[in-house]
């Protein structure tokens, strides 16, 4: 029997070009295509072969491709979330303090290793020598600062020669008679009075060397009419004085008023000058008056000039002032110069122990002795024999000085011969 022939099977014209497969088959062929048709349509799978059928997609031949499918999210800060900007400020401010605290350790280090600059005063301590002591003891003998010269022998004096030297140098010259001033008494002046306290002498002239005219008694008064320049003596009025004035000294009175306010009266001169009365054929220097206004002579105790070794030699020291004003010296003794070298000195008065090492004698005044009390008697010894020259020396500046070599010295007298055998 013969088949009928029949057409090949032909898919529907409604089915579609593709088919998907179903779930969890791994092959993609379409159904009802031919079997060695390469162009055949074909479907790829993205993913993998558990991939979601929702995820094939469709390749047709000649039509466009086909949409990447979409892949992770970019990794990165969200859009909108840019923080560097903050960081970039966060670290300069960090830095900023950072240098600022290492620049104000560095400034405290500095501050506290640093010494202040204090200033130091220099100051040198100067040694002053002080003044050797020298024992005082009337009499005794203490040597002098070793002579620049060497002594010459003096001249042989006779007696007849020396009587008319002594004669000479004694001579007093006649007195003139002193004038005062006069006072012209105001009412103020007149209303202050000056008591006595103890009986007190009225003289022409401020000072114990102006004659005495007169005296008041202890308790009585009298008008101050004027003072002199030291203040130590008051003029006042008296009836039995030069034009009915005269002086008191002030250490025996009591002034009611203020002396400071009196004026100050000139001193009248002061009386010619007494000659110390020396015995006849005693020998003598001759009077001498030095720079600062004070006359000097020595005078031996008797008419001997011939001694043995160690036996006294006996004189007698006579200064004055011939100022107006008090003056001081340090040293009053005898120098002995021996002919052929060696010199000794015998200290009479010594201001060691005074007020700036200076003893004084007041204005008009004959000393040494207690500034205006008269001559001095004082001696030494010589123990080598020989020939002595014997001098008034008066040293005028303090009792240091006096001890060093520069002081203000004056030969007083004119040189006096003796000899020690």
């Amino acid at each position: 029997m013969t088949l009928p022939a029949s057409d090949p099977n032909t898919r529907p014209a409604s089915l579609p070009d593709s088919q998907t497969a179903p779930a969890g088959s791994s092959d993609a062929t379409l159904v009802g295509a031919p079997a060695a048709s390469s162009t055949a349509a074909e479907s790829t799978v993205t993913g993998s072969a558990a991939a979601d059928p929702a995820t094939v997609t469709q390749v047709v031949p000649g039509g466009p491709p086909p949409t990447p499918p979409a892949g992770p999210p970019p990794s990165g800060p969200t859009p909108g979330h840019d923080y560097s900007l903050p960081i970039l400020i966060g670290v300069f401010v960090l830095a900023l303090v950072g240098i600022g605290l290492l620049g104000l350790g560095v400034y405290a280090v500095m501050k506290l290793n640093a010494a202040p600059a204090v200033a130091v005063s220099s100051i040198t301590a100067t040694a002053i020598p002080l003044p050797s002591q020298l024992a005082v003891s009337v009499p005794s003998t203490t040597p002098l600062p070793a002579a620049t010269s060497t002594a010459t022998a003096a001249p042989t004096v006779t007696a007849a020669t020396a009587t008319v030297a002594s004669t000479a140098a004694l001579s007093p010259t006649a007195a003139t008679a002193p004038t005062t001033a006069t006072v012209t008494i105001t009412a103020t002046a007149a209303g202050n009075l000056l008591t006595i306290n103890q009986g007190a002498n009225v003289r022409t002239g401020p000072g114990v060397q102006y004659p005495v005219i007169g005296s008041i008694k202890a308790g009585d008064s009298a008008p101050a009419l004027g003072r002199n320049a030291f203040g130590n003596w008051f003029l006042v009025g008296y009836s039995g004085g030069f034009g009915g004035q005269g002086w008191v000294a002030a250490q025996v009175a009591t002034y009611s008023g203020n002396a400071n306010q009196l004026p100050v009266v000139a001193a009248p001169p002061p009386p010619a000058p007494t000659a110390t009365p020396v015995p006849a054929g005693n020998p003598n220097g001759a009077l001498v008056t030095g720079a600062h206004g004070v006359s000097g002579m020595l005078n031996l105790c008797s008419g001997n000039v011939v001694f043995g070794v160690g036996q006294r030699v006996c004189f007698v020291e006579w200064i004055k002032n011939n100022t107006s004003q008090p003056v001081g010296y340090g040293l009053l003794g005898v120098t002995a110069v021996r002919q052929g070298g060696g010199v000794q000195f015998q200290t009479s008065w010594s201001g060691e122990q005074a007020a700036h090492g200076l003893l004084a004698i007041d204005p008009g005044c004959i000393g040494p002795t207690d500034r205006c009390k008269g001559q001095w008697e004082d001696g030494m010894r010589l123990n080598i024999p020989g020939s002595y020259q014997l001098t008034l020396n008066v040293c005028f500046s303090g009792y240091p000085l006096c001890r060093g070599t520069s002081g203000d010295w004056e030969v007083l007298s004119g040189p006096i011969q003796i000899t020690v055998q």
